[in-house]
């Protein structure tokens, strides 16, 4: 069995979610870190106090470099969100629920927020992150490399002899995390504290507040758990809680638990009133190499290797869209009967600006300028002619990466809404047009 060094043969269960997993051994197979590891700074711990929802194995996590208690997720819907809501001066109070994907390391997952929480805040909406704390980058890349011939071997693997080595152990570490999305919804699972809260929230501003989702990859796999969570609350008094918009960006959800779990949910009039999804199309996915010496996508690498049956359809890939009449009709691919909109990449000049994607990479979804764009319009519901400000990213001291567009003057304090709001000048997007 070819598995990660990251992970014991004997794999248990209890042991891999309650510590971290260690470094492996075999760093020759990846590229040096990108990014630099330092002390958060007491200003960034206490944007992660107001924004964060930190996870492992699917309680609230005490052990990484930012801990989440009961109290810390208490007070981001008990004052935080009401703080926020009372500065809207008219406009709606818009809360928004992130889950990154499932290649993502805690540290990496907490720098996104400290990058695009200022795009939300300045757009007029609230960003609350679930950092679930995956971990699974550096594990599929050993997966992945024990299938490259050593020095001295001739011809290089094929994708169908790559997915047949990473089979035992990619499925053991996908399962691994699939399991961490569903204990999320546990009776001590962090998810189900924050449906709960903002359950309490909604009561108190008697359902006036928005509730919108977005996930890329596997968030969509802890949405599928989250959210019927969400929907399920009904306090006293007022109509049950809803969710606005949903988004799913290059999701790695099967299409079985997509169907099962959500789809009922979706729809005008229903409790989830729509979805926007945004994904490759099919040339694109079997050309990005962004997994080393795989020569696909990882939704590939997911349908052919690491779930339990293979080949198990995949929502976010357009070929397996394609195969299934329900969702075929569900997004409107043929038929009449459409609920939910599909924006595939690279989309053309003249789509309409909530319509939009030219992400080329699986990884490039959540911070490619057109996709959040899109997603940000969405969100407030604005037509092409009124003015948002434009997805962009934060520098963030010690940690190397260019940020994507350019930050509007933090003094202007006035969003997308306020007066004299502009849309700036498109800078180059991180996932640059193919050639």
């Amino acid at each position: 069995m070819i598995i990660s060094t990251r992970l014991a043969v004997a794999y248990k269960e209890a042991e891999a979610l309650a510590a971290p997993l260690p470094a492996p051994a075999s760093r020759g197979m990846r590229t040096a870190p990108a990014e630099a590891v330092r002390d958060w700074t007491a200003e960034e711990r206490e944007v992660f106090a107001r924004h964060v929802v930190n996870l492992r194995g699917g309680k609230l996590s005490t052990t990484g470099t930012f801990s989440s208690s009961p109290d810390q997720v208490a007070k981001i819907f008990n004052e935080f969100i009401p703080e926020y809501a009372a500065k809207q001066k008219g406009q709606p109070a818009r809360v928004l629920f992130f889950a990154h994907g499932g290649l993502t390391e805690e540290e990496e997952g907490l720098i996104a927020v400290l990058r695009r929480r200022r795009f939300f805040e300045m757009n007029g909406v609230y960003p609350v992150y679930f950092v679930w704390e995956t971990g699974l980058k550096e594990t599929v890349q050993d997966i992945v490399g024990a299938a490259i011939p050593k020095r001295g071997e001739r011809g290089a693997p094929t994708d169908f002899a790559i997915e047949k080595a990473a089979r035992n152990g990619g499925k053991q570490v996908w399962s691994q995390m699939k399991k961490s999305a569903q204990k999320a919804a546990d009776p001590d699972g962090g998810a189900r504290l924050v449906a709960e809260l903002a359950g309490t929230l909604w009561k108190a501003t008697r359902g006036t507040v928005e509730f919108h989702a977005l996930g890329h990859s596997a968030g969509s796999i802890f949405h599928a758990f989250f959210l019927p969570l969400l929907v399920a609350q009904k306090p006293a008094g007022v109509a049950p809680v809803d969710v606005r918009t949903l988004h799913f960006l290059a999701p790695a959800s099967t299409t079985d638990l997509f169907k099962k779990r959500l789809k009922p949910l979706i729809g005008p009039g229903q409790p989830i009133t729509s979805l926007t999804m945004y994904t490759m199309n099919d040339e694109l996915e079997q050309d990005d190499s962004s997994i080393r010496a795989y020569g696909k996508s990882l939704l590939y690498l997911v349908t052919n290797a690491f779930e339990d049956a293979v080949p198990t359809p995949i929502l976010g890939l357009q070929k397996n869209l394609k195969q299934d009449l329900p969702l075929i009709r569900f997004f409107g691919l043929a038929g009449t009967e459409k609920v939910a909109d599909i924006v595939f990449s690279q989309t053309a000049g003249a789509a309409p600006l909530n319509a939009r994607s030219q992400s080329i990479k699986h990884g490039g979804f959540d911070n490619d300028m057109a996709t959040m764009t899109s997603v940000i319009r969405r969100v407030l519901d604005v037509s092409d002619a009124k003015p948002v400000v434009d997805y962009f990213e934060e520098s963030v001291a010690g940690f190397e990466k260019p940020p994507v567009g350019t930050a509007p003057p933090a003094s202007s304090g006035k969003g997308a809404r306020g007066a004299g709001a502009r849309r700036r000048k498109p800078a180059r997007s991180a996932s640059p047009k193919k050639r």
